[in-house]
């Protein structure tokens, strides 16, 4: 491992980034429409974030062609009303 030669902590290799961006969210009241939903290709990984309030309703959408990048195309709705 070279972790530690890129000054890297044991805590940040060891820490899963997912679980601290859903207790970010949550603890400021904050959704996530995209989670659990693939976003990059190479992967099975959400990278791309669109964060709401959590009253606001969504409807959400990875639209599954990838249009030259390594990126799905992300589309929300925000519903007023």
């Amino acid at each position: 491992m070279i972790w530690w030669m890129m000054g890297f902590s044991p805590k940040e290799i060891f820490t899963n980034e997912r679980d601290e961006f859903e207790k970010v969210f949550r603890s400021n009241n904050l959704d996530n429409p995209l989670k659990n939903k693939q976003t990059f290709a190479q992967r099975n990984l959400q990278l791309d974030h669109i964060i709401v309030p959590k009253k606001l309703k969504t409807n959400s959408t990875v639209i599954d062609n990838l249009y030259g990048s390594d990126h799905y195309p992300i589309l929300v709705e925000f519903k007023f009303g």
